[in-house]
Protein backbone atom coordinates (compact mmCIF):
# COMPACT_ATOMS: atom_id res chain seq x y z
CA UNK A 1 0.00 0.00 0.00
CA UNK A 2 2.72 2.12 0.65
CA UNK A 3 4.41 1.92 -2.69
CA UNK A 4 0.82 2.26 -4.39
CA UNK A 5 0.60 5.22 -2.96
CA UNK A 6 4.11 6.75 -3.23
CA UNK A 7 3.57 5.90 -6.70
CA UNK A 8 0.17 7.81 -7.13
CA UNK A 9 1.93 10.85 -5.49
CA UNK A 10 4.52 10.40 -8.41
CA UNK A 11 1.71 10.13 -11.38
CA UNK A 12 -0.10 12.98 -10.17
CA UNK A 13 3.33 15.30 -9.25
CA UNK A 14 4.36 14.79 -12.80
CA UNK A 15 0.60 15.27 -14.79
CA UNK A 16 1.44 18.47 -12.51
CA UNK A 17 4.21 19.43 -13.56
CA UNK A 18 4.31 18.38 -17.41
CA UNK A 19 0.69 20.48 -17.41
CA UNK A 20 2.15 23.35 -16.12
CA UNK A 21 5.89 23.68 -17.28
CA UNK A 22 5.44 21.95 -20.89
CA UNK A 23 7.80 24.02 -23.27
CA UNK A 24 11.54 24.52 -23.08
CA UNK A 25 12.45 26.21 -19.67
CA UNK A 26 14.20 29.24 -19.69
CA UNK A 27 17.20 29.62 -18.43
CA UNK A 28 17.56 29.21 -14.50
CA UNK A 29 18.09 32.95 -12.82
CA UNK A 30 19.14 32.41 -9.32
CA UNK A 31 17.29 33.59 -6.19
CA UNK A 32 17.99 37.50 -5.27
CA UNK A 33 21.39 37.53 -3.36
CA UNK A 34 22.24 33.91 -3.82
CA UNK A 35 25.26 33.23 -5.86
CA UNK A 36 24.45 30.53 -8.36
CA UNK A 37 26.60 27.58 -7.25
CA UNK A 38 27.76 26.94 -10.76
CA UNK A 39 27.10 23.47 -11.08
CA UNK A 40 24.41 21.13 -10.76
CA UNK A 41 21.45 23.03 -11.68
CA UNK A 42 21.49 23.63 -15.61
CA UNK A 43 23.63 19.94 -16.24
CA UNK A 44 22.30 17.68 -18.39
CA UNK A 45 22.65 14.27 -18.01
CA UNK A 46 24.12 12.14 -20.36
CA UNK A 47 21.67 10.38 -22.98
CA UNK A 48 20.57 6.94 -22.74
CA UNK A 49 22.21 4.55 -25.06
CA UNK A 50 19.52 4.51 -27.72
CA UNK A 51 20.31 0.95 -27.86
CA UNK A 52 20.92 -1.52 -24.99
CA UNK A 53 20.91 -4.86 -25.46
CA UNK A 54 24.64 -5.34 -24.25
CA UNK A 55 26.97 -4.17 -21.72
CA UNK A 56 28.26 -0.52 -23.30
CA UNK A 57 31.57 0.91 -20.60
CA UNK A 58 30.12 4.10 -18.17
CA UNK A 59 26.45 2.49 -18.10
CA UNK A 60 25.33 0.49 -15.36
CA UNK A 61 21.49 -0.77 -15.48
CA UNK A 62 20.20 -1.37 -11.53
CA UNK A 63 17.41 -3.35 -11.46
CA UNK A 64 17.25 -5.73 -7.91
CA UNK A 65 13.87 -6.82 -8.48
CA UNK A 66 14.72 -8.24 -11.97
CA UNK A 67 15.10 -11.76 -12.21
CA UNK A 68 18.34 -13.59 -12.30
CA UNK A 69 20.54 -9.61 -11.83
CA UNK A 70 23.65 -10.19 -11.08
CA UNK A 71 26.76 -8.03 -9.93
CA UNK A 72 28.62 -10.56 -11.86
CA UNK A 73 28.15 -7.76 -14.89
CA UNK A 74 30.53 -5.36 -14.94
CA UNK A 75 27.56 -2.54 -16.19
CA UNK A 76 24.73 -4.75 -16.83
CA UNK A 77 21.80 -3.82 -19.49
CA UNK A 78 17.98 -3.96 -19.44
CA UNK A 79 18.32 -7.90 -20.36
CA UNK A 80 20.95 -8.50 -17.84
CA UNK A 81 20.83 -5.96 -14.81
CA UNK A 82 23.49 -5.75 -11.81
CA UNK A 83 21.52 -6.08 -8.59
CA UNK A 84 23.32 -2.84 -6.71
CA UNK A 85 24.95 0.37 -7.53
CA UNK A 86 28.94 0.15 -8.02
CA UNK A 87 31.06 1.47 -4.85
CA UNK A 88 31.98 3.86 -5.71
CA UNK A 89 30.76 5.05 -8.97
CA UNK A 90 33.39 5.93 -11.09
CA UNK A 91 33.32 9.32 -13.14
CA UNK A 92 32.03 9.28 -16.19
CA UNK A 93 29.28 6.57 -14.71
CA UNK A 94 25.62 6.49 -15.78
CA UNK A 95 23.82 4.75 -13.62
CA UNK A 96 20.23 3.95 -14.13
CA UNK A 97 18.33 2.28 -11.10
CA UNK A 98 15.05 0.71 -11.68
CA UNK A 99 12.40 -0.62 -9.05
CA UNK A 100 12.77 -1.47 -5.29
CA UNK A 101 16.39 -0.29 -4.31
CA UNK A 102 16.61 -2.12 -0.64
CA UNK A 103 20.42 -3.03 -0.68
CA UNK A 104 22.37 -2.21 2.45
CA UNK A 105 25.52 -2.46 4.40
CA UNK A 106 24.95 -1.30 8.15
CA UNK A 107 21.89 -0.95 7.61
CA UNK A 108 22.38 2.15 5.21
CA UNK A 109 22.05 2.32 1.25
CA UNK A 110 25.46 4.12 0.59
CA UNK A 111 26.47 5.68 -2.83
CA UNK A 112 29.95 7.17 -2.72
CA UNK A 113 30.78 8.75 -5.68
CA UNK A 114 34.13 9.25 -7.70
CA UNK A 115 33.40 11.57 -10.50
CA UNK A 116 35.19 14.92 -11.53
CA UNK A 117 34.45 18.49 -12.42
CA UNK A 118 34.53 18.93 -16.17
CA UNK A 119 32.93 17.88 -19.55
CA UNK A 120 30.85 14.04 -18.90
CA UNK A 121 32.62 11.60 -21.17
CA UNK A 122 31.58 7.84 -20.61
CA UNK A 123 33.91 5.28 -18.30
CA UNK A 124 36.32 8.58 -18.37
CA UNK A 125 35.67 11.88 -16.44
CA UNK A 126 32.93 14.18 -15.53
CA UNK A 127 30.66 13.58 -12.45
CA UNK A 128 28.55 10.53 -11.56
CA UNK A 129 24.99 10.10 -12.18
CA UNK A 130 22.55 7.96 -10.43
CA UNK A 131 19.10 8.52 -11.89
CA UNK A 132 16.04 7.19 -12.27
CA UNK A 133 13.51 7.61 -15.28
CA UNK A 134 9.88 9.18 -15.43
CA UNK A 135 8.67 5.95 -16.31
CA UNK A 136 10.23 3.82 -13.78
CA UNK A 137 11.37 5.96 -10.94
CA UNK A 138 13.26 3.56 -8.24
CA UNK A 139 12.04 3.78 -4.89
CA UNK A 140 14.73 3.62 -2.07
CA UNK A 141 13.49 2.33 1.11
CA UNK A 142 16.46 2.21 2.95
CA UNK A 143 18.77 5.54 4.59
CA UNK A 144 20.74 6.85 2.06
CA UNK A 145 24.29 8.04 2.48
CA UNK A 146 25.86 10.40 -0.20
CA UNK A 147 29.54 10.45 0.35
CA UNK A 148 32.56 11.48 -2.63
CA UNK A 149 32.91 14.04 -4.81
CA UNK A 150 30.92 14.93 -8.22
CA UNK A 151 27.96 13.03 -7.79
CA UNK A 152 24.18 13.76 -9.30
CA UNK A 153 21.80 11.85 -7.73
CA UNK A 154 18.32 12.95 -10.41
CA UNK A 155 15.37 11.53 -10.52
CA UNK A 156 14.96 8.71 -8.14
CA UNK A 157 12.48 8.49 -4.91
CA UNK A 158 13.65 7.87 -1.44
CA UNK A 159 11.05 6.72 1.33
CA UNK A 160 12.38 6.05 4.92
CA UNK A 161 9.76 4.52 7.23
CA UNK A 162 12.01 4.42 10.73
CA UNK A 163 13.42 7.20 12.30
CA UNK A 164 16.17 9.58 12.10
CA UNK A 165 17.38 10.79 8.32
CA UNK A 166 16.29 10.01 4.93
CA UNK A 167 18.98 11.11 2.95
CA UNK A 168 21.98 12.19 4.33
CA UNK A 169 24.48 13.98 2.22
CA UNK A 170 28.28 14.12 4.54
CA UNK A 171 31.61 12.83 4.50
CA UNK A 172 33.57 9.68 6.08
CA UNK A 173 36.42 9.68 8.70
CA UNK A 174 39.68 9.09 6.44
CA UNK A 175 38.05 10.22 2.85
CA UNK A 176 38.78 13.21 1.03
CA UNK A 177 36.01 15.98 1.65
CA UNK A 178 32.77 15.60 -0.07
CA UNK A 179 31.80 18.08 -1.95
CA UNK A 180 29.90 18.76 -5.18
CA UNK A 181 26.67 16.34 -4.47
CA UNK A 182 23.90 17.15 -6.33
CA UNK A 183 19.92 15.92 -4.97
CA UNK A 184 17.66 17.38 -7.83
CA UNK A 185 14.21 15.91 -9.32
CA UNK A 186 13.01 13.74 -6.91
CA UNK A 187 10.74 12.36 -3.82
CA UNK A 188 11.46 12.33 -0.66
CA UNK A 189 9.07 11.04 1.36
CA UNK A 190 8.63 10.11 5.08
CA UNK A 191 5.99 7.82 6.76
CA UNK A 192 3.80 10.15 8.96
CA UNK A 193 4.70 7.40 11.66
CA UNK A 194 7.99 8.36 13.25
CA UNK A 195 10.37 11.40 13.23
CA UNK A 196 12.05 11.25 9.38
CA UNK A 197 14.89 14.05 8.65
CA UNK A 198 14.14 14.53 4.41
CA UNK A 199 17.95 15.84 3.65
CA UNK A 200 20.42 16.11 6.40
CA UNK A 201 23.98 18.25 5.18
CA UNK A 202 26.54 17.94 7.69
CA UNK A 203 30.04 16.70 8.28
CA UNK A 204 32.40 15.23 11.00
CA UNK A 205 35.25 17.41 11.94
CA UNK A 206 36.83 19.94 10.30
CA UNK A 207 39.06 17.47 8.64
CA UNK A 208 35.98 15.55 7.44
CA UNK A 209 33.62 18.62 5.92
CA UNK A 210 30.59 18.70 3.25
CA UNK A 211 31.29 21.24 0.91
CA UNK A 212 29.14 22.59 -2.19
CA UNK A 213 25.93 21.25 -2.04
CA UNK A 214 22.88 21.39 -4.30
CA UNK A 215 19.53 20.25 -3.22
CA UNK A 216 16.88 20.90 -6.44
CA UNK A 217 13.85 20.97 -7.14
CA UNK A 218 13.12 18.24 -5.33
CA UNK A 219 9.09 17.53 -3.36
CA UNK A 220 9.19 16.87 0.04
CA UNK A 221 6.20 15.39 2.16
CA UNK A 222 5.00 13.59 5.19
CA UNK A 223 8.35 13.94 7.44
CA UNK A 224 6.81 13.65 10.97
CA UNK A 225 3.63 12.53 12.93
CA UNK A 226 2.38 16.18 13.18
CA UNK A 227 1.02 15.11 16.61
CA UNK A 228 3.85 14.03 18.91
CA UNK A 229 6.15 16.42 21.11
CA UNK A 230 8.75 18.54 20.13
CA UNK A 231 9.06 16.42 17.22
CA UNK A 232 11.91 17.72 14.85
CA UNK A 233 11.34 16.54 11.51
CA UNK A 234 12.79 18.68 10.28
CA UNK A 235 12.77 18.52 6.06
CA UNK A 236 15.76 20.32 4.86
CA UNK A 237 18.92 20.74 7.24
CA UNK A 238 22.53 21.75 6.51
CA UNK A 239 24.32 21.34 9.86
CA UNK A 240 27.66 21.24 10.90
CA UNK A 241 30.96 21.13 9.01
CA UNK A 242 28.96 21.68 6.69
CA UNK A 243 29.35 25.03 3.96
CA UNK A 244 28.01 26.28 0.59
CA UNK A 245 24.94 24.47 0.88
CA UNK A 246 21.74 25.40 -1.74
CA UNK A 247 18.32 24.66 -1.10
CA UNK A 248 16.50 25.35 -4.14
CA UNK A 249 13.22 25.48 -5.74
CA UNK A 250 11.84 22.43 -3.38
CA UNK A 251 8.05 22.29 -2.53
CA UNK A 252 9.12 20.58 1.22
CA UNK A 253 5.35 20.17 2.82
CA UNK A 254 3.50 18.30 6.13
CA UNK A 255 6.51 17.66 8.51
CA UNK A 256 6.52 18.10 12.17
CA UNK A 257 9.60 20.39 12.18
CA UNK A 258 10.82 23.43 10.37
CA UNK A 259 10.87 22.88 6.45
CA UNK A 260 14.03 23.93 6.65
CA UNK A 261 16.66 24.56 8.88
CA UNK A 262 20.57 26.43 8.88
CA UNK A 263 22.99 25.43 12.03
CA UNK A 264 24.78 23.24 13.81
CA UNK A 265 25.23 22.08 17.12
CA UNK A 266 26.77 24.94 20.22
CA UNK A 267 29.45 26.88 18.62
CA UNK A 268 28.83 26.01 15.66
CA UNK A 269 28.40 29.22 13.53
CA UNK A 270 32.04 29.04 12.43
CA UNK A 271 31.45 25.39 10.82
CA UNK A 272 28.05 25.96 9.22
CA UNK A 273 28.36 28.63 6.50
CA UNK A 274 27.51 29.99 3.37
CA UNK A 275 23.63 28.32 3.52
CA UNK A 276 21.44 29.27 1.00
CA UNK A 277 17.23 28.86 0.96
CA UNK A 278 16.05 30.02 -2.30
CA UNK A 279 12.42 29.77 -4.11
CA UNK A 280 11.39 27.31 -1.54
CA UNK A 281 7.54 26.80 -1.28
CA UNK A 282 6.80 25.90 2.27
CA UNK A 283 3.48 25.23 3.87
CA UNK A 284 2.22 23.06 6.95
CA UNK A 285 5.21 22.42 8.73
CA UNK A 286 5.13 22.87 12.51
CA UNK A 287 7.19 25.95 14.32
CA UNK A 288 8.88 27.53 11.69
CA UNK A 289 8.75 27.43 7.74
CA UNK A 290 12.74 28.09 7.60
CA UNK A 291 15.07 28.48 10.73
CA UNK A 292 18.59 29.49 11.87
CA UNK A 293 20.61 28.61 14.74
CA UNK A 294 24.59 28.56 14.53
CA UNK A 295 24.94 29.85 11.12
CA UNK A 296 26.98 32.42 9.30
CA UNK A 297 26.25 34.00 6.29
CA UNK A 298 22.72 32.49 6.08
CA UNK A 299 20.47 34.12 3.21
CA UNK A 300 16.52 33.25 2.54
CA UNK A 301 15.68 34.62 -0.15
CA UNK A 302 12.78 34.59 -2.57
CA UNK A 303 10.50 31.87 -0.30
CA UNK A 304 7.15 31.60 -0.28
CA UNK A 305 6.09 30.44 3.52
CA UNK A 306 2.68 30.09 4.16
CA UNK A 307 0.58 28.27 7.11
CA UNK A 308 2.87 27.74 9.51
CA UNK A 309 1.34 25.03 12.30
CA UNK A 310 1.31 26.56 15.63
CA UNK A 311 2.69 24.09 18.48
CA UNK A 312 2.27 24.70 22.22
CA UNK A 313 6.04 24.66 22.66
CA UNK A 314 7.11 26.89 19.46
CA UNK A 315 5.03 29.92 18.38
CA UNK A 316 4.37 29.05 14.39
CA UNK A 317 6.73 31.49 12.72
CA UNK A 318 7.49 32.19 8.73
CA UNK A 319 11.48 32.51 9.72
CA UNK A 320 12.48 32.16 12.79
CA UNK A 321 16.25 32.43 14.41
CA UNK A 322 17.92 32.45 17.73
CA UNK A 323 21.12 32.06 19.83
CA UNK A 324 23.89 33.04 17.35
CA UNK A 325 23.16 33.67 14.11
CA UNK A 326 26.03 35.98 12.28
CA UNK A 327 25.01 37.87 9.02
CA UNK A 328 21.65 37.17 8.71
CA UNK A 329 19.83 37.87 5.31
CA UNK A 330 15.97 37.46 5.42
CA UNK A 331 15.13 38.68 1.27
CA UNK A 332 12.25 39.07 -0.62
CA UNK A 333 10.22 36.33 1.22
CA UNK A 334 6.35 36.04 0.99
CA UNK A 335 4.92 35.08 4.49
CA UNK A 336 1.29 34.54 5.77
CA UNK A 337 -0.35 31.92 8.11
CA UNK A 338 1.65 32.53 10.84
CA UNK A 339 1.71 33.52 14.09
CA UNK A 340 4.83 35.49 13.41
CA UNK A 341 6.39 36.52 10.37
CA UNK A 342 9.85 36.93 11.11
CA UNK A 343 10.36 35.62 14.12
CA UNK A 344 13.58 36.39 16.37
CA UNK A 345 13.56 34.14 19.71
CA UNK A 346 17.23 35.38 20.97
CA UNK A 347 20.79 35.86 20.38
CA UNK A 348 23.63 34.86 22.39
CA UNK A 349 26.50 38.07 23.73
CA UNK A 350 27.90 39.29 20.38
CA UNK A 351 27.90 41.26 17.52
CA UNK A 352 24.83 39.41 15.75
CA UNK A 353 23.91 41.35 12.17
CA UNK A 354 20.22 40.53 10.95
CA UNK A 355 18.94 41.70 7.63
CA UNK A 356 15.58 41.68 6.79
CA UNK A 357 14.53 43.29 3.65
CA UNK A 358 11.97 43.34 1.13
CA UNK A 359 9.69 41.30 2.32
CA UNK A 360 5.95 41.16 1.96
CA UNK A 361 4.29 39.80 4.97
CA UNK A 362 0.69 39.76 5.48
CA UNK A 363 -2.22 37.45 7.42
CA UNK A 364 -0.08 37.40 10.93
CA UNK A 365 -2.15 36.34 13.92
CA UNK A 366 -1.95 35.13 17.09
CA UNK A 367 -4.16 33.87 19.61
CA UNK A 368 -7.93 35.22 21.07
CA UNK A 369 -5.72 36.19 24.28
CA UNK A 370 -3.46 38.68 22.77
CA UNK A 371 -1.30 40.80 25.70
CA UNK A 372 -0.16 43.48 23.07
CA UNK A 373 3.98 43.34 24.60
CA UNK A 374 6.91 43.42 22.85
CA UNK A 375 7.86 39.68 22.26
CA UNK A 376 4.22 39.08 21.03
CA UNK A 377 2.64 37.88 17.74
CA UNK A 378 3.92 40.97 15.01
CA UNK A 379 5.06 40.85 11.38
CA UNK A 380 8.56 41.06 12.51
CA UNK A 381 9.72 40.55 15.80
CA UNK A 382 13.51 40.33 16.66
CA UNK A 383 14.90 39.78 20.17
CA UNK A 384 18.39 39.78 20.21
CA UNK A 385 21.26 40.68 17.77
CA UNK A 386 23.13 43.92 18.27
CA UNK A 387 22.55 45.52 14.54
CA UNK A 388 18.74 44.27 13.04
CA UNK A 389 18.07 46.49 10.04
CA UNK A 390 14.36 46.36 8.94
CA UNK A 391 14.59 47.64 5.09
CA UNK A 392 11.76 48.00 2.22
CA UNK A 393 9.42 45.72 3.81
CA UNK A 394 5.42 45.43 3.46
CA UNK A 395 3.54 44.68 6.23
CA UNK A 396 -0.23 44.43 6.03
CA UNK A 397 -2.66 42.65 8.62
CA UNK A 398 -0.68 41.40 11.04
CA UNK A 399 -1.75 41.41 14.82
CA UNK A 400 1.29 44.26 15.73
CA UNK A 401 3.67 45.71 13.08
CA UNK A 402 7.37 45.59 13.75
CA UNK A 403 8.51 44.48 17.28
CA UNK A 404 11.66 45.11 19.01
CA UNK A 405 11.84 43.88 22.65
CA UNK A 406 15.83 43.76 22.90
CA UNK A 407 17.82 45.70 25.14
CA UNK A 408 21.52 47.37 24.09
CA UNK A 409 20.26 46.54 20.40
CA UNK A 410 19.94 49.54 17.21
CA UNK A 411 16.92 48.87 15.08
CA UNK A 412 17.22 50.51 11.24
CA UNK A 413 13.39 50.62 10.20
CA UNK A 414 13.33 52.66 7.06
CA UNK A 415 11.18 52.45 3.85
CA UNK A 416 8.57 50.21 5.42
CA UNK A 417 4.92 49.84 4.93
CA UNK A 418 2.83 48.87 7.86
CA UNK A 419 -0.53 48.63 7.00
CA UNK A 420 -3.80 47.65 9.11
CA UNK A 421 -2.64 46.25 12.77
CA UNK A 422 -4.91 43.93 13.70
CA UNK A 423 -5.61 44.01 17.38
CA UNK A 424 -6.41 47.12 19.06
CA UNK A 425 -3.68 46.90 21.70
CA UNK A 426 -1.03 46.07 18.96
CA UNK A 427 1.47 48.80 17.74
CA UNK A 428 2.65 49.91 14.02
CA UNK A 429 6.04 49.79 15.38
CA UNK A 430 7.10 48.65 19.25
CA UNK A 431 10.91 49.24 20.41
CA UNK A 432 10.62 48.63 24.26
CA UNK A 433 14.29 49.76 25.06
CA UNK A 434 14.55 52.47 22.71
CA UNK A 435 18.43 53.41 22.84
CA UNK A 436 19.42 56.77 20.63
CA UNK A 437 20.78 54.83 17.78
CA UNK A 438 17.52 53.17 16.78
CA UNK A 439 16.13 54.69 13.54
CA UNK A 440 12.12 54.62 12.28
CA UNK A 441 12.49 56.99 8.87
CA UNK A 442 10.96 57.00 5.79
CA UNK A 443 7.95 54.62 6.22
CA UNK A 444 4.00 54.58 6.27
CA UNK A 445 2.20 53.73 9.27
CA UNK A 446 -1.40 53.60 8.23
CA UNK A 447 -4.84 52.22 10.16
CA UNK A 448 -7.90 52.70 7.99
CA UNK A 449 -9.85 52.67 11.12
CA UNK A 450 -8.44 54.52 14.02
CA UNK A 451 -4.65 56.07 14.17
CA UNK A 452 -1.46 54.52 14.05
CA UNK A 453 0.04 53.20 17.28
CA UNK A 454 4.02 53.80 18.06
CA UNK A 455 5.19 52.54 21.27
CA UNK A 456 9.19 53.67 21.81
CA UNK A 457 11.09 53.17 25.46
CA UNK A 458 7.88 52.26 26.91
CA UNK A 459 5.77 55.61 25.90
CA UNK A 460 3.08 55.71 23.60
CA UNK A 461 2.50 58.06 20.84
CA UNK A 462 0.73 58.94 17.57
CA UNK A 463 2.83 59.03 14.62
CA UNK A 464 3.35 63.27 15.56
CA UNK A 465 3.50 62.63 19.31
CA UNK A 466 6.24 60.59 18.54
CA UNK A 467 7.98 63.13 16.02
CA UNK A 468 7.18 66.20 18.35
CA UNK A 469 8.44 64.37 21.16
CA UNK A 470 11.41 61.72 20.38
CA UNK A 471 12.56 63.74 17.32
CA UNK A 472 12.56 60.54 15.45
CA UNK A 473 10.06 59.32 12.51
CA UNK A 474 11.30 61.68 10.12
CA UNK A 475 9.40 61.60 6.52
CA UNK A 476 7.23 59.04 7.81
CA UNK A 477 3.33 59.56 7.05
CA UNK A 478 0.28 57.74 8.35
CA UNK A 479 -1.75 57.92 5.12
CA UNK A 480 -3.26 55.28 3.08
CA UNK A 481 -0.44 53.57 0.72
CA UNK A 482 -2.86 53.16 -1.22
CA UNK A 483 -1.89 49.15 -2.02
CA UNK A 484 -3.45 47.91 -5.61
CA UNK A 485 -5.30 45.18 -4.08
CA UNK A 486 -4.22 43.89 -0.71
CA UNK A 487 -6.83 41.36 -0.28
CA UNK A 488 -5.87 39.80 -3.71
CA UNK A 489 -2.47 39.75 -2.56
CA UNK A 490 -0.89 42.79 -5.03
CA UNK A 491 1.02 44.62 -2.74
CA UNK A 492 1.98 47.30 -5.49
CA UNK A 493 1.80 51.00 -4.98
CA UNK A 494 -1.58 52.26 -7.04
CA UNK A 495 -0.86 55.45 -8.82
CA UNK A 496 -0.89 59.08 -6.33
CA UNK A 497 0.55 56.44 -3.65
CA UNK A 498 2.34 58.61 -1.14
CA UNK A 499 4.91 55.69 -0.60
CA UNK A 500 5.97 57.04 -4.66
CA UNK A 501 9.48 58.57 -4.82
CA UNK A 502 9.36 59.25 -0.63
CA UNK A 503 11.87 56.40 0.26
CA UNK A 504 15.35 57.01 1.75
CA UNK A 505 18.12 56.54 -1.65
CA UNK A 506 21.12 54.06 -0.66
CA UNK A 507 23.23 56.64 0.23
CA UNK A 508 20.62 57.67 2.44
CA UNK A 509 19.75 54.48 4.33
CA UNK A 510 21.71 54.68 7.91
CA UNK A 511 22.05 50.70 8.38
CA UNK A 512 24.00 50.85 4.50
CA UNK A 513 22.26 47.50 3.90
CA UNK A 514 22.76 47.52 -0.06
CA UNK A 515 26.42 48.56 0.07
CA UNK A 516 27.33 45.91 3.18
CA UNK A 517 25.83 42.98 1.08
CA UNK A 518 27.33 44.31 -2.38
CA UNK A 519 31.07 44.31 -0.71
CA UNK A 520 30.80 41.14 0.93
CA UNK A 521 29.03 38.76 -1.48
CA UNK A 522 29.46 41.14 -4.81
CA UNK A 523 25.76 41.08 -5.60
CA UNK A 524 23.44 44.02 -6.30
CA UNK A 525 20.35 43.26 -4.24
CA UNK A 526 19.34 47.23 -4.63
CA UNK A 527 15.91 45.64 -6.47
CA UNK A 528 12.63 44.59 -5.42
CA UNK A 529 10.85 41.40 -5.66
CA UNK A 530 10.31 41.75 -9.01
CA UNK A 531 13.54 42.07 -10.54
CA UNK A 532 12.91 46.12 -11.01
CA UNK A 533 15.88 47.92 -10.28
CA UNK A 534 15.45 50.88 -7.74
CA UNK A 535 14.53 53.79 -8.27
CA UNK A 536 12.69 54.24 -10.87
CA UNK A 537 11.05 57.74 -11.54
CA UNK A 538 12.26 60.54 -9.19
CA UNK A 539 13.13 58.35 -6.67
CA UNK A 540 12.80 55.32 -4.27
CA UNK A 541 9.83 54.17 -3.42
CA UNK A 542 8.31 53.12 -0.04
CA UNK A 543 7.54 49.39 0.95
CA UNK A 544 8.67 46.26 -0.90
CA UNK A 545 8.19 47.21 -4.60
CA UNK A 546 8.91 50.11 -6.85
CA UNK A 547 6.06 51.30 -8.76
CA UNK A 548 5.69 51.66 -12.27
CA UNK A 549 7.56 48.85 -14.09
CA UNK A 550 5.95 45.65 -14.84
CA UNK A 551 5.68 42.39 -12.37
CA UNK A 552 3.63 40.59 -10.52
CA UNK A 553 1.99 42.84 -7.49
CA UNK A 554 3.35 39.73 -4.93
CA UNK A 555 6.56 37.28 -4.77
CA UNK A 556 6.06 34.43 -6.66
CA UNK A 557 8.55 31.94 -5.07
CA UNK A 558 9.33 29.20 -6.13
CA UNK A 559 9.81 31.43 -9.27
CA UNK A 560 12.29 29.17 -11.12
CA UNK A 561 10.44 25.86 -10.58
CA UNK A 562 10.75 23.80 -13.38
CA UNK A 563 10.20 19.98 -11.89
CA UNK A 564 9.80 17.92 -14.83
CA UNK A 565 10.11 14.08 -15.04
Amino acid sequence: MRCLTLRAAIVLFSLFCAFLFAGELPAYVPPIGVPDPGFGIDAVRPDRPGTWDSEIAGYYYVDRTAPGCSDSQSFGHPASPRCTIPNPVPAGSYVEVHGIYDYTVNGDSDIAGNGTGGAWTANQSGPAWVVGLPSDRPIFTNRLILTGQHLYVDGISARWDAEDECIIVSSYAGAPNSEYIVVRNSIIEGNQLNRTYAVVVGGLSEADTIANVVVYNNLIFNHGDMASGDQDADCLNAGNFSNHVWFLNNIVHTASGSGGWAGGAYGGADNCHHIYFGYNLVYNTRQSGLSVKYATDVIFSQNHIRDIVDTAWSPSKGIGYQYAPQRLWILYNEIHGARYGIYGGSTEPGAWYIYAVGNVIYNIHGSAEYAGGSWDEAGIMMQGGTFNAVIHNTLVDCDAGINGPATDVTYYMENNIVQNVARANGNHVFIEYATSNSVLRNSILYQSSGAERIRWGGTAYSLGGFQAAAGKGENCLNLNPMLADAAGSDFRASPGSPGIDSGLSESELTANVYQTFRITYGLDIAIDPNRVVRPQGNGWDIGAYEFGAPGTGRPAAPQNLRIVF
